[in-house]
């Protein structure tokens, strides 16, 4: 399975199992027409318990398993999050399919879903799902405020805001 493969089968299930997320990152800036290789999902989700507890069930179906030593189940507790933000200057929360460790999708620790959900638009994945992406303006936004920013983020920045002005 090829990295366009799999990121369409995460995203289809996650939106097929009605989880609340906004795709980011570099697949979003791809959606959006930049020309760039990306191999793994960045979203922030809402982190409502059976929001989250759908999320886990997919990770489970997709036999998607936590990247770090720590349980999966952590990110339904807003403290823990909290402390893999504060004292392991954690950004994301990572799950990988050990026998293929490129497929891999990343959870934003931050709750970024309610600040994300009203500056995203909307992409029919299938004839019957939709995927809520973050928008253009935002995507920028977020990509400026990665600290210290990164080559791959510089390039997304230029390409995007090029976009902004075609």
């Amino acid at each position: 399975m090829n990295s366009k493969e799999y990121i369409l089968e995460i995203l289809t299930d996650l939106c097929q199992a009605k989880i609340d997320f906004v795709l980011c990152g570099g697949v979003a800036a791809v959606l959006h027409g930049v020309e760039r290789l990306t191999m793994d999902i960045d979203i922030a989700i809402n982190f409502d318990r059976s929001n989250v507890q759908k999320f886990l069930g997919v990770m489970k179906d997709l036999s998607m398993q936590s990247r770090a030593p720590i349980p999966p189940d952590s990110l339904l507790d807003h403290e823990i999050r909290q402390l893999l933000i504060n004292e392991k200057n954690a950004i994301v929360f990572t799950f990988i399919d050990v026998n293929n460790p490129f497929k891999q999708i990343d959870i934003f620790l931050e709750d970024l879903y309610g600040r994300l959900i009203d500056s995203s638009d909307e992409f029919d994945i299938t004839a019957n799902e939709t995927l809520k992406v973050v928008d253009v303006k935002a995507l920028i936004k977020m990509k400026e405020e990665v600290k210290p920013i990164r080559d791959k983020d510089q390039r997304d920045i230029i390409e995007l805001k090029r976009l902004i002005n075609e």
